[in-house]
């Protein structure tokens, strides 16, 4: 499943944003966890709480389609 998530109002320049979305980008989510917490610098941690978020979201959307929760 693909999810889509839009992060506003973060203080990172745009350049280091990119570099750390590029090496994620069309991993699969372990891959791109383990990634995120290799790489030191705020642009991660940033973009790992931004995965983290879509990540519960998705299984609390998926439980509520299935109706198991």
């Amino acid at each position: 499943m693909e999810a889509k998530a839009i992060a506003k109002g973060l203080r990172v320049s745009p350049i280091r944003a990119r570099l750390v979305s590029d090496m994620i980008r069309g991993k699969s989510v372990q891959e791109a966890l383990t990634i995120l917490n290799n790489v030191n610098n705020k642009s991660a941690r940033l973009t790992k709480k931004v995965l983290d978020f879509t990540c519960l979201e998705q299984n609390y959307l998926a439980r509520f389609i299935t109706g198991y929760g």
